[in-house]
């Protein structure tokens, strides 16, 4: 039977400060989150960086499904600090008024030389009104939660560069650069990129193994203008949100600009915007005679509205410029360690999926370490599922980068992958609703643990089978555009028809018509989509709203709450 947390109780301190349960390796978001969370359960945690806090980090633009899984953390695992990030108000009135709001994804595309064309224009709002996504100035949210990892009892040390690892059969160590040792009895490496562990074990599957290539560099700046002051538009081309109050990405042939507004509400303090190019290394070799802000002004200067963009616009800190960023583990859990997050694997900035993936990775991470602890046993079976979702979550997020990137030259193309990507967002938090409810009514942990039972994990919609077969068709069709076998308008109209005829899009969202570029679901449209799913949807996602699913199992009924419009 699963245990309820509160059948867990502290275990005694070690006699030596530098013995701990868990060693994690990066303070940062993924770090000091699983951090707060063990030791608030009683585990003995090190964190120990190389750097220090506060400092500069991307993944900042989080989506409504990163909400709920933070809320699910805080209430799942008793941190109620973890709260703060599922909404604007919560982040600015208990970390800092320094993030901005974010009421959609938007989506326009360009060519060289050329006004945007609003045809073209795509806008994405998710449907709540319990949550407010935002875009995390990350140097105050990372700082704040090492500070509550730190204060439910985790020791830290920074600036503390790792020169080794050991893995052993009854202990992990880590050794500084200092030679100073830590030994612990699990190790989980949350480090990024250039990770001690996948290092030590040489686990970084080749290049070629992954079939996304886009190479990136990214600052924040001042004095960046609103997209909505720089479009040459009417009115009758206006999205339902203005642009500048989401996060906004500008398209282009194998690449795209983003713009991350943190001074986009009127309460914040913070009058910065995180700005970055991500484009094809192929396509565009990396020039070795101009600075990154030089070539990012040049490609800015391609797109009338995005140079409008950028015009009067200051860099206040050093740029990141980096080639191919894209990397995976060909392991990602062992015995008494696991890559977790970025240390394990990153495709693209393109959908923000980091905080989310994260966030996936510590909910199911966090209650099997807790368990291994206990019972002193750390056989890698019991981290299966772990593995199999990092390694889906990368393979997915592959995939649709990869196909988005193939599409971005032609709209009739990039209009159904887009779609493709639109039709998971509502039933993969409603999947996610009816199991967090039903266990907040009981207190049971076996409710989620039968949520991890999904037949794909890591694809955008795990448990659907008829999703998995949309998905798989648009892979099918875009990389048969990149292997030069079809013209992407005709892939487009195709893949356009498998979108308006698959049973698993959602009625009454607009998705299955090409033509509506702004996907805004008002209330009645909301109950239309429900009462459809009810009575003619199909059978494996009738459970969303019927509170039933295929296998039998009852779930809760949709609460009115979040089938909302955002406020």
């Amino acid at each position: 039977m699963p245990r309820k947390l509160s059948d867990y109780r502290p275990r005694p301190r070690l006699a030596t400060p530098r013995q701990h349960d868990v060693i994690i390796l990066g303070s940062g978001l993924a770090g000091s989150t699983l951090g707060a969370i063990l030791a608030r359960q009683g585990v003995s945690v090190l964190l120990l960086d190389g750097g220090v806090h506060p400092r500069f980090a991307v993944g900042e633009s989080t989506t409504l499904y990163t909400l709920k899984l933070f809320r699910l953390l805080a209430r799942r695992y008793g941190v109620p600090e973890l709260e703060p990030l599922t909404s604007y108000e919560g982040y600015r009135d208990a970390i800092a008024p320094t993030s901005g709001t974010k009421r959609h994804f938007g989506f326009i595309r360009h060519e060289e030389g050329k006004e945007p064309d609003p045809a073209e224009f795509n806008q994405f709002s998710p449907p709540s009104r319990v949550l407010q996504t935002s875009h995390l100035f990350r140097q105050d949210s990372d700082a704040y939660l090492l500070h509550t990892a730190i204060r439910y009892g985790c020791d830290v040390r920074q600036a503390f560069p790792v020169e080794d690892v050991e893995l052993e059969e009854n202990h992990v160590a880590v050794i500084g650069r200092n030679g100073e040792r830590h030994e612990g009895r699990y190790l989980v490496d949350a480090s990024g990129f250039r990770s001690p562990l996948a290092q030590h074990l040489a686990l970084r599957k080749p290049p070629e193994e992954i079939k996304h290539h886009s190479r990136s560099m990214f600052t924040h700046m001042i004095g960046v203008r609103p997209t909505d002051a720089c479009l040459r538009v009417g009115p009758e081309d206006a999205p339902p949100i203005p642009w500048v109050e989401g996060t906004m990405h500008h398209l282009f042939d194998r690449g795209w600009f983003w713009s991350i507004p943190f001074n986009n509400a009127p309460d914040s303090k913070n009058p910065l915007v995180s700005v970055g190019l991500t484009l094809d290394e192929r396509m565009y070799p990396k020039p070795d005679d101009m600075s990154p802000e030089e070539e990012f002004r040049q490609f800015a200067a391609r797109f009338p509205a995005v140079e409008r963009l950028f015009t009067d616009a200051r860099t206040v800190r050093p740029w990141v410029s980096a080639g191919r960023i894209q990397y995976a583990s060909s392991q990602t859990v062992g015995h008494r360690w696991c890559l977790m997050s970025h240390a394990a694997g990153f495709i693209d900035p393109l959908f923000s999926r980091g905080l989310t993936n994260t966030g996936e990775l510590i909910n199911s991470l966090a209650w099997r370490l807790l368990d291994a602890l206990s019972e002193d046993d750390f056989d890698e079976e019991r981290f299966r599922y772990v593995e199999e979702l990092q390694q889906g979550l990368i393979r997915y997020n592959d995939e649709l980068v990869n196909c988005s990137f193939i599409s971005f030259s032609d709209h009739a193309l990039w209009n159904a992958v887009y779609r493709v990507w639109c039709a998971a967002e509502v039933p993969i938090n409603l999947r996610f609703d009816r199991f967090t409810e039903r266990f907040m009514e009981s207190g049971d942990e076996g409710v989620l643990r039968v949520m991890e039972q999904a037949a794909y994990p890591g694809l955008p919609v795990p448990g659907s089978h008829g999703y998995k077969a949309l998905f798989d068709e648009m892979v099918r069709v875009c990389e048969a555009v990149d292997r030069g076998e079809r013209t992407s308008a005709d892939a487009g109209k195709d893949l356009m028809t498998t979108v308006r005829n698959a049973p698993v899009v959602l009625d009454h969202l607009g998705l299955r018509d090409p033509s509506c570029r702004f996907v805004y679901p008002k209330p009645e449209d909301l109950r239309r989509m429900a009462h459809w799913l009810r009575h003619e949807g199909p059978d494996e996602l009738r459970y969303l709203t019927t509170g039933v699913d295929v296998k039998g199992e009852t779930l809760p009924t949709a609460p009115r709450e979040e089938m909302a419009v955002p406020h």
